[in-house]
């Protein structure tokens, strides 16, 4: 199996344009920081190393108890970052540079003691007299044999000559970055992206359904706290598992409260993708990863199986699970389930207001039969913006909700038939392992719609799939449930539809009839 995908190449750092080499080693700090329990606090860098920073981009105010070869240090670092090509070798007239400016071997050698501490950048000599490391970091360039400790050898002398005694310094060229990196594959996909559709929390939160405001409650809050815990290994649990009824906005909420962990975290849409992805490949090979997994539309079976094959594997493991589903307790002791509760219609009419400027009375009117679902309130509140009307009942919200932008009135029928039908069973297969199923509802639906095609069928699904109104990879479901309990009533007032159900029931096939039943 080619892992090469899951780790990066010295060839795509040294590509790295300037701005981005130093966010990613921004990112690689947090992670590090992270895997020795250091508070981000303790961290600060600068993105802008044109900046006039006296030889200093980044510092990290904390000391680790044992010693390392890594990026930190046992003891307090001062890195500066050389991410361009006025920096593309270990060579001693471009150490020079950086640590006095300019000068040649001869020029120093012709310098007093004092003169070259004269000539020492500022913060590269608070560095050494505070006894903190120095630490070249460099994208551009790969020592090879002796090159590294040469090197280093060359920045001692320096500060030796300046009058320091054993000086700390350290040198993280391309070779030790592509070593550090690869420990985490959410830093990897940040230069790279990873194949399968895995995502990074941030990238996740920037499309159209998810970057709405967030809004806290203290509900919120204390399960923010939950996660906070953890992540910083407040907890013996391992696998957060978080349950919700369709709508009520798991998926944001995880996100938001793990965006601040985005260099050690990668989300997957479902539990298929994630099963059949190189990287569960990848995982259930290597060890030495440190990754925090957010697998979504994931049912007990596929979370319990994910995190009992990887859990032994990978000791750096943390998992979380969303499903659609408040019913699906555990007995692991290393899994807590949190159930997410709906917004308050406080809550939700203060979206209405305070991000739509929706009139109270009327946000607090229309509050009182939306039932707390989050997107419902940014959906009205986009259609005010965009119209400048505000649908204040719920037919009209739901039936806009499920028509999208389409205006045409034989295809609005047929939309609106469709959802109706499918609002009667809890989930639904529709993809080439659910063939007698879909056959099934299309033969229903076409008892009412003559015309319909299965393309015609297929055409809706995907749209409805594409605006997140029917949820899931292979059974799909509706959401929200509020929309789904509206369609259902809807359905049976047409008495003729009971007949042809309940005759039809006979050629369910099991799943279908379970889904049916519930």
């Amino acid at each position: 199996m080619n892992d090469s995908l899951f780790n990066i190449s010295i060839d795509s750092l040294k590509s790295l344009e300037e701005k981005e080499a130093v966010k990613i080693f921004k990112t690689l700090l947090q992670a590090e920081a992270y895997r020795y329990n250091i508070p981000v606090t303790k961290i600060q860098i600068t993105e802008n190393t044109k900046a006039a920073d006296g030889g200093i981009d980044a510092t990290i105010d904390y000391c680790i108890p044992e010693e390392s070869e890594d990026i930190i240090k046992n003891g307090q670092v001062n890195y500066q970052i050389k991410a361009d090509n006025s920096f593309d070798s270990l060579a001693e007239g471009a150490i020079l540079k950086e640590l006095l400016g300019n000068g040649t071997r001869d020029e120093l050698n012709g310098l007093s003691s004092e003169e070259t501490k004269n000539r020492l950048k500022q913060k590269i000599k608070e560095t050494i007299e505070q006894d903190k490391y120095y630490v070249l970091v460099s994208f551009r360039t790969e020592a090879e044999g002796t090159k590294k400790q040469d090197a280093i050898n060359i920045i001692k002398n320096v500060l030796t000559k300046c009058g320091y005694s054993n000086p700390k310094v350290d040198i993280f060229d391309c070779t030790n970055l592509q070593l550090a990196i690869n420990r985490y594959p959410a830093i990897v996909n940040q230069i790279t992206p990873l194949p399968d559709n895995i995502s990074n929390v941030l990238d996740i939160l920037n499309v159209e359904r998810l970057n709405e405001k967030f809004y806290y409650n203290q509900d919120l809050q204390n399960i923010e706290n939950v996660f906070d815990d953890f992540y910083n290994d407040n907890t013996d649990y391992k696998h957060l598992r978080i349950l919700a009824e369709p709508g009520v906005g798991k998926t944001k909420a995880v996100l938001e409260f793990c965006k601040k962990y985005n260099f050690n975290t990668l989300y997957i849409e479902t539990a298929e993708k994630f099963e059949d992805s190189k990287l569960y490949s990848f995982l259930k090979r290597n060890k030495d990863v440190s990754i925090t997994l957010i697998i979504d539309e994931c049912n007990l079976s596929n979370a319990e199986t994910f995190y009992g094959r990887l859990k032994n594997t990978i000791p750096k493991l943390k998992l979380i699970t969303i499903y659609n589903d408040f019913k699906q307790n555990t007995s692991d002791s290393e899994t807590q389930v949190i159930n997410l509760p709906k917004l308050s219609n406080e809550d939700f009419s203060n979206i209405l207001i305070s991000e739509y400027n929706v009139e109270k009375s009327l946000a607090s009117h229309i509050a009182s039969f939306c039932e707390g679902y989050p997107r419902i309130a940014h959906y009205i509140g986009k259609n005010f913006i965009a119209n400048q009307e505000v649908l204040d009942n719920l037919d009209d919200i739901l039936k806009n909700l499920i028509i999208g932008s389409e205006t045409n009135q034989d295809n609005i029928k047929n939309i609106i038939c469709v959802m109706q039908y499918f609002s009667i069973f809890k989930k639904f297969g529709f993809s080439e392992s659910f063939e007698e199923e879909k056959n099934i509802i299309l033969n229903l639906i076409k008892c009412e719609l003559p015309n319909l095609t299965s393309i015609n069928l297929e055409n809706i699904v995907n749209d409805l799939k594409r605006r997140k109104i029917l949820q899931q990879e292979h059974t799909l479901y509706i959401s929200p449930k509020i929309l789904h309990i509206w369609l259902y009533g809807n359905f049976w007032k047409n008495s003729s539809r009971k007949k042809l159900i309940f005759d039809s029931i006979k050629i369910f096939p099991t799943s279908l009839r379970k889904w049916f039943g519930e």
